[in-house]
């Protein structure tokens, strides 16, 4: 299943104020709702895309949700 990158780009933010310091996914209420959850990782937007795909390729929420 090919991932839907940009839904997930609209909910990773970067940290406030220490911008360059790490990244977080927020999840939606509905989400939350689902069983989904916020991931926050010190570092780069990249390391925490990883962390993300792999949670969606081995989820099955995370997958349905963020699946083409």
């Amino acid at each position: 299943m090919v991932i839907n990158f940009r839904k997930l780009n609209r909910q990773v933010l970067p940290f406030k104020p220490e911008t360059k310091q790490g990244f977080i996914f927020i999840a939606t209420n509905e989400q939350k709702e689902n069983g989904l959850f916020s991931i926050a990782k010190v570092g780069s937007k990249r390391s925490l895309m990883t962390i993300l795909v792999d949670t969606i390729n081995s989820d099955e929420d995370f997958k349905r949700e963020f699946s083409i």
